[in-house]
């Protein structure tokens, strides 16, 4: 990169050259009139500025100095800021998801020394996304791998937790492109009108509350599905579910699920507006929940606050109502199939809405059990006899009640004990502190003080370990969970131990399930039903 500057001061012209090489600048000048004092100094600002003598005022006077605009200077707004040439009086803006860490620094246009911090931190691939930039000078210090695909460039930065950023080289040409990533933080970054998009990794969060107005919607990528959020129709906000090609939940899902839910109708179910399934194009238009799922309060340190006990029994209580909507009072009797805390949605009074039926099966009013080669649903909540043998009943979802029903008490995602390969399931440390008489260890310590008596909490880990026993034949129904949970004073039958209280016995027992099954992906979350767990 060079830059030339051709003037002329009087009777005289000057040439200015500054040449990049890599890590290395160079400059060179000349001038036309040798008998003139020129120089060329770097001021501790960075600017070069070059000079000359007016030897009737005895000083020296600028000619040039480069570079004039403040966002051409190196860093002159703090990481992850924007620097905006046309911006009057303020030039640095945080990026979006993220805020001055000292809101007094950076009103008095300390960019410099301040720094913008994130609004919301990361939780690694769950509950992150990426928020589109356009027309930047992309950040300094890039990462480049040739000849990617755009997806598998998202990816790459979505499944390394330390990736903050990307970017598309050449996205144009062809399927391949070149793929930018960063790590740590952004620098540099300034708007520019001709210059390029970047990719910014935010919590996804940040996705929902800074969607577009009108006819817009905000879009985070979670896998092989896009969940399109926050978008308005007509006067109403909805929420839009699109699947893309690669999901994973093909056709038959999609007809199952929006004929299923237009025929449910139950204040603890999300409610389906509308549908679209034209050539490969297949959409679901829900009512629009702002708190979204019960996951991101539940295992979110920052967001666990939210969640006073109060509102975690209220949440209980609803899912469980749903599903006994689902099992015994709908027109349709069903089996939801893949239960778990990222498919329960929050209203704006965080009340629970069961929400994405793409698994669910639908019961004659007789029946009472099926048989399936084709096992779905999500890892650590599949009940044995279904991960085993494809059977599933109600009592297949009694028992992901009773996994939902411990993460609700403890703040513990089951899937935590298998990534971090403890010894026990959350069932099985669950059994071991009741046995012990230590249920006070299992509370989430983060409700302890918003509990008067711990004694309603105490029921409901004894409830959910009814609903988490190996037989499904010891098991309660969901009109005795209704009614173990509404009454204090009902006696409840010892809880006998749990179904895969130890990751060793629930990998043998998976090895034999799955020699002679199929499974499907679970699409909104990276859990999957597999002999061994990751």
């Amino acid at each position: 990169m060079s830059l030339t500057k051709l003037s002329r001061w009087l009777p005289f012209a000057y040439y200015i050259t500054v040449k990049l090489e890599g890590d290395d600048i160079y400059l060179s000048y000349s001038i036309s009139d040798i008998s003139a004092i020129l120089r060329i100094t770097l001021v501790p600002n960075g600017r070069l500025e070059a000079l000359i003598w007016e030897e009737k005022n005895s000083k020296w006077f600028s000619m040039w100095q480069w570079p004039k605009v403040y966002c051409d200077f190196y860093g002159h707004c703090s990481p992850f800021s924007n620097c905006d040439k046309k911006g009057s009086p303020v030039y640095c803006k945080c990026l979006t998801g993220f805020q001055p860490k000292v809101q007094q620094e950076w009103h008095m246009t300390n960019w410099t020394s301040d720094t913008c911090v994130r609004q919301k931190a990361l939780t690694c691939d769950k509950g992150d996304g990426f928020f589109k930039i356009e027309t930047i000078k992309l950040p300094d210090h890039s990462y480049l791998v040739e000849n990617m695909s755009a997806n598998d460039c998202e990816s790459r930065c979505l499944q390394n937790c330390s990736c903050t950023a990307y970017a598309l080289v050449n996205a144009s040409q062809g399927n391949s492109v070149n793929c930018l990533s960063w790590y740590g933080d952004l620098m540099d970054i300034v708007h520019d009108i001709e210059g390029q998009i970047l990719y910014v990794r935010v919590h996804d969060r940040e996705l929902v509350e800074n969607d577009g107005s009108s006819d817009n919607f905000s879009s985070r990528r979670k896998r092989s599905i896009i969940i399109l959020v926050a978008g308005d129709l007509a006067i109403q906000e909805v929420a839009i579910k699109r699947l893309s090609k690669k999901s994973g939940q093909g056709l038959e899902e999609f007809m199952n699920e929006s004929k299923l839910i237009s025929k449910l109708q139950h204040t603890n179910l999300v409610r389906l507006l509308g549908c679209c399934a034209e050539g490969e194009e297949r959409i679901l238009v829900y009512e629009y929940m702002r708190n979204r799922s019960l996951d991101k309060f539940l295992f979110d340190p920052s967001e666990k606050a939210n969640l006073n006990w109060s509102k975690r029994f209220r949440i209980i209580e609803g899912i469980a109502q749903g599903l006994l909507y689902l099992h015994k009072y709908s027109r349709l009797k069903v089996i939801h199939r893949d239960l778990k805390a990222s498919n329960i949605l929050l209203d704006d009074g965080m009340n629970p809405k069961i929400s994405d039926f793409g698994l669910a099966r639908m019961f004659g009013s007789d029946q009472t059990e099926a048989d399936t080669k084709r096992v779905v649903g999500t890892y650590g909540y599949m009940s044995p006899e279904y991960a085993q043998y494809g059977r599933f009943s109600e009592k297949s979802d009694v028992f992901s009640f009773g996994v939902l029903l411990l993460e609700i008490v403890t703040g513990k995602r089951n899937a935590e004990f298998f990534r971090n390969d403890l010894p026990q399931t959350l069932q099985g440390w669950a059994w071991e502190l009741w046995n012990e008489a230590r249920g006070l260890d299992l509370i989430d310590p983060s409700i302890k003080d918003s509990c008067e008596s711990p004694d309603r909490i105490f029921r409901c880990i004894h409830v959910g370990l009814l609903c988490v026993q190996e037989s499904p034949a010891d098991r309660p129904t969901m009109p005795l969970v209704v009614q173990m949970l509404s009454n204090d004073n009902a006696s409840l039958p010892s809880p006998k131990e749990p179904a895969f209280s130890s990751l060793s016995r629930r990998r043998s027992s998976n090895f034999v399930a799955f020699h002679n099954t199929s499974t499907i992906y679970s699409n909104n979350e990276l859990t999957i039903s597999l002999p061994e767990a990751r």
